[in-house]
C-alpha cells in the first residue's frame, strides 16, 4: 500500500491520496481527479452566482423600470429582456432557496481550497493520522 492511499468502501478499491467519496459524481476524489473536482465546484459556484446576477437584472429590469433603463446599457446585452413570463414571487422564492446551495457550495470551495493549500485531504483531517498530527499539533485544546 502506498503512503496516503486508503480503501474506499463505496468503490471497493484503494485510492491514492483519498480525499472523500463524492455522491455528486458517484466516484472517489483522490490524486487523479482532485483538480477536476475543484474545477467542478468552482463552475458550480459560478453558475449559482450567475443566477443571482440574472435575478438582479430581472429585479432592475421589471420591478424598477426607471433604474433598468439607466443601467441597461452596461448590465446586459442589447435587446435582452429578462422579465417576460416570470413573476416576482417565483424569482424571490428561487433566490431564497438558492441561498442554501450558495452557502454550501461556497463552503466546499473554501474548504477544498484551504486543504489543497496545505496539502492535506478531507480524509486525513477527519482521521488525523500521525503525519498530520506532526504537521499540525493541537494547541491548548481551545479554539
Amino acid at each position: 500500500k502506498e503512503p496516503r492511499s486508503h480503501h474506499c468502501k463505496e468503490c471497493g478499491r484503494c485510492i491514492r491520496r483519498l480525499d472523500h467519496h463524492c455522491p455528486w459524481i458517484d466516484n472517489c476524489v483522490g490524486l487523479g481527479n482532485q483538480r477536476v473536482f475543484f474545477c467542478f465546484l468552482v463552475a458550480l459556484l459560478s453558475a449559482l452566482l450567475g443566477f443571482y446576477w440574472a435575478a438582479a437584472l430581472y429585479v432592475v429590469d421589471d420591478l424598477v423600470p426607471a433604474i433598468g433603463a439607466a443601467v441597461g446599457a452596461w448590465a446586459r446585452p442589447a435587446g435582452l429582456r429578462l422579465g417576460s413570463g416570470f413573476g416576482p414571487p417565483l424569482v424571490l422564492l428561487a433566490c431564497g432557496l438558492d441561498v442554501i446551495w450558495l452557502g454550501f457550495v461556497g463552503a466546499l470551495v473554501a474548504r477544498t481550497s484551504a486543504y489543497m493549500a496545505v496539502n492535506v485531504t478531507t480524509f486525513e483531517v477527519l482521521t488525523q493520522p500521525a503525519h498530520v498530527q506532526r504537521r499540525f499539533p493541537k494547541r491548548s485544546g481551545r479554539f
